[in-house]
């Protein structure tokens, strides 16, 4: 460090022997440059022939500080006393006192007899004893308010579940928290005997800090719910359960929903479900057939294309088998056999239902691309946001209604574990699905472009009058 402009410089070395330091100190007396006097201690690097050799080489004076001196004579914050003060009862006769001294030329007063000294050192001794501890108990008690600002306390019962610090790795990023532990004994308010699955013999005492609670995660349970009077054990109950269909909406509790948040009349609600209940066939979630456009698959090259089935749980592979059953109710697709296949896997995302994707990364690599001018969502704000009134439908299932060639039911066919499937209809994930369906949509509403725009798989239904509706 520089006296003069307190700048500090650190270099890192391997070791403090005489090669290491004198190659340290050249590092930093070129940056720095050479200084004229060096303050070191009486390390055996500084004091070496070479250390001594390379510093009168360059004409730089060194002062070592004094043997065996350490300087014990700065007042501790917790204490209020230098530790010389505590030890000796008095404070240090220092190279800075002496020079002091020097400065106000401090004459030397008659001494006071032995008796005299013994005895007031001690009670000086004692007196900073007493103060040194009230003043290290108000220090104390200070820095335990400050830290019980964000302190808990934890206890924990015999019977809980516990996490373990664990701090016996070698190395200082493995420690991590394992168990879950049992609370076997409370042996204080701190310690705790806990046992680890699997140690059924031995059980070791941790510390409240090295133990924090274990939360289970909660199960799903399948409750039945029964009548008690006139329950037979004999006889098998059946389970009552609700009659639905998934794929077709139930009207009624849409227009409940509906005229709950709607800002529309009376008159008006009454009017929407006439019209709703007369083209139900059009609100229905059952895809239809489109006659517009079928969906066929060039391929850049004739290139075979067989994936084996991704690895499945049992769990996984019911769920497949339930969506798989559902689109062969639908007539989405078929059970067939394909010389060009791709996997189905089931992705599954943190808070939404499971789905089944088909991987056609293969087959999107050689397929030829189609390319189609997709519509710019501002475009379409900005004719729609004149209008007075404005619906807004959104097609269900809009891949699912359009039609694939042969050959391209061909391609897209996919496989699982149990079995391989043709899909009929436009499946998701090829590589030319968006630009066949915004081609579809663009013949379906050719000619409607006064009062209806579309954008994906989006319909915005505009007028300036109320026969919007």
């Amino acid at each position: 460090m520089c006296l003069s402009s307190k700048y500090p410089d650190a270099v890192p070395v391997e070791d403090i022997t005489s090669v290491t330091v004198v190659d340290a100190l050249l590092q930093i007396f070129s940056r720095m440059g050479f200084p004229k006097v060096l303050q070191l201690d009486q390390g055996s690097s500084f004091t070496s022939a070479l250390s001594t050799t390379f510093l009168e080489k360059f004409g730089i004076k060194v002062v070592h500080s004094s043997v065996y001196h350490p300087q014990k004579t700065v007042t501790h914050e917790s204490t209020g006393f230098t530790p010389a003060e505590l030890v000796h009862g008095k404070n240090l006769r220092t190279p800075l006192t002496l020079l002091y001294e020097k400065w106000l030329d401090v004459e030397e007063t008659e001494g006071e007899p032995v008796t005299e000294y013994v005895f007031s050192l001690i009670n000086r001794m004692k007196r900073c004893q007493e103060l040194a501890i009230s003043k290290m108990e108000e220090c104390q008690q200070k820095n335990k308010t400050w830290y019980d600002k964000r302190a808990v306390k934890r206890e924990f019962r015999i019977g809980d579940l516990v996490l373990i610090f664990a701090t016996f790795k070698s190395n200082k990023l493995s420690p991590h928290w394992t168990g879950p532990g049992t609370i076997l004994r409370k042996l204080s308010e701190t310690n705790y005997v806990v046992q680890l699955p699997g140690e059924k013999a031995t059980t070791k005492v941790y510390h409240v800090n090295m133990l924090k609670s274990y939360y289970k995660r909660p199960e799903e349970i399948n409750y039945l719910i029964s009548d008690l009077e006139g329950e037979n054990d004999e006889e098998q109950m059946e389970i009552p359960c609700v009659d639905s269909n998934p794929n077709i909406l139930d009207l009624e509790e849409m227009f409940q929903d509906y005229g709950e948040s709607s800002n529309m009349n009376e008159d008006q609600i009454a009017q929407m479900k006439n019209l709703i209940w007369k083209y139900m066939k059009c609100f229905s979630n059952v895809p239809g057939k489109t006659e517009l456009v079928m969906h066929d698959i060039e391929l850049s090259e004739e290139q075979s294309i067989l994936s084996k089935p991704y690895r499945t749980s049992p769990r996984q592979n019911a769920i497949l088998k339930t969506e798989i059953q559902k689109m062969l109710d639908l007539k989405i697709i078929e059970i067939g056999f394909s010389d060009c296949t791709s996997p189905m896997i089931l992705v599954e995302a943190p808070g939404k239902d499971p789905r089944p994707c088909i991987d056609y990364r293969n087959l999107n690599k050689i397929t030829k691309t189609k390319f189609f001018p997709l519509p710019n969502i501002e475009e379409r704000i900005e004719i729609v946001s004149s209008a007075q009134y404005i619906t807004v439908l959104e097609l269900s299932k809009g891949y699912w209604q359009i039609p694939l060639t042969e050959r391209a039911q061909r391609l897209a066919a996919f496989v699982t574990n149990f079995g391989t499937y043709k899909p009929l209809r436009m499946p998701f994930g090829l590589k030319n699905a968006p630009y066949e369906f915004s081609k579809m949509v663009y013949q379906l509403l050719e000619g409607c472009e006064e009062y209806a725009v579309p954008y994906l798989d989006d319909i915005a239904i505009f007028r300036t009058v109320s026969l919007n509706i």
